[in-house]
């Protein structure tokens, strides 16, 4: 190889070497977003708590249901990233990253505000 070659052939190896490095970097845009970017899309800081409210407990022989931020959910659905582990008379059990959360029924008002 002339030594004319020589520095354009190392820059070309060095530079097919550096795209791998800079490609380990940029995410994969298939994922879901983690909790940070989540908190970033909502306004909330990652380490703000979520807020539940219980509507309405619905018992009967056959199934078990509530309404919980207006969403009407049963045991094993997810709201934000809590889990609904149970649905009994006055409160709804979820699962928050291990932790077990009761969350009571209350009643709300038009405004969102809780009435005593």
């Amino acid at each position: 190889m002339s030594d004319r070659l020589r520095p354009a052939m190392t820059m070309l190896l060095l530079a097919a070497l550096a795209v791998p490095l800079a490609a380990r970097d940029v995410p994969d845009p298939t994922q879901p977003p983690g909790p940070e970017e989540r908190a970033r899309w909502s306004g909330r800081s990652a380490a703000t708590p979520e807020i539940w409210r219980v509507e309405m407990v619905l018992i009967g022989p056959e199934r078990r249901v509530a309404i919980v931020n207006g969403r009407r959910v049963a045991a094993g659905d997810r709201i934000g990233t809590a889990r609904v582990v149970g649905i009994d008379p006055g409160r709804v059990r979820l699962d928050v990253d291990g932790t077990l959360v009761d969350v009571p029924v209350r009643h709300w008002n038009r405004n969102g505000r809780h009435e005593p």
